[in-house]
């Protein structure tokens, strides 16, 4: 009797002891997610100040501006916020699984848009620059023009910008590039719709490529980002 009870509390003890690596491991995981959080909110918090800032106009131009930083705001506090479950819930599941985030935040400012006046590119009369000419046809930019496929390209050149072998992956910049406060980010300035991060995100923890994923999801399909599918619908018939 008393050789089972030493042999119980041997393997009690050897169950404690194999645990005790895994729960410190689990904490020390856990005290990384409200860092994250902060990195991320301190992030959207000075993407709204600069919205803000860029607020002038008349008084009815400059309240639609900022509700527009508002909405942003409000939306990137709630991925920050889903940052932080699935920090936790990854934690918990041992830092791996279908529940870990993908990427981190990261700051990025952008370069300024190119000036094609500056660059040379030559003026047609009605404003649009002169790309090339085919025969029958010539093809013009318009820098002015505000379409869903304008703004899908300017969300995707942004995450492109951002990627920096040495600091900055293709997760990280696809997770950092700013939100969309609207339905209509034809309007806003450069940003990417939320469901088109979601739509990424879970490729990668489905085993997808960074590479791929980006294609199917931002070129390929497109149905997350608002107005571009019905375009190429359209453009098909």
């Amino acid at each position: 009797m008393r050789s089972r009870a030493r042999l119980a509390r041997a393997v009690i003890l050897l169950i404690a002891a194999t645990a005790m690596p895994a729960d410190g491991a689990r904490r020390q995981c856990l005290r990384t997610c409200p860092t994250e959080l902060r990195s991320c909110m301190n992030l959207a918090r000075a993407r709204t100040r600069t919205l803000r800032s860029a607020c002038t106009g008349s008084r009815p131009a400059r309240a639609t501006c900022r509700r527009a930083a508002r909405g942003a705001l409000h939306g990137a506090t709630a991925g920050c916020r889903q940052l932080r479950k699935d920090c936790r819930a990854c934690c918990r599941a041992g830092g791996h699984g279908p529940r870990c985030p993908v990427g981190r935040p990261v700051a990025f400012e952008p370069p300024p848009a190119q000036d094609l006046g500056a660059l040379g590119v030559p003026r047609l009369p009605d404003g649009r620059f002169f790309a090339s000419a085919i025969p029958g046809a010539s093809l013009a930019i318009d820098p002015t023009l505000r379409t869903p496929v304008t703004a899908l390209g300017a969300c995707t050149r942004w995450i492109a910008a951002c990627v920096d072998p040495a600091a900055r992956s293709l997760d990280d910049c696809a997770r950092s590039a700013p939100p969309c406060a609207t339905d209509r980010p034809w309007e806003e300035p450069a940003c990417c719709p939320a469901a088109c991060f979601d739509a990424y995100q879970a490729a990668r923890r489905g085993g997808a490529e960074p590479l791929a994923t980006f294609s199917s999801v931002y070129f390929r399909d497109a149905s997350c980002f608002p107005g571009v599918r019905a375009l190429l619908d359209g453009a098909r018939q």
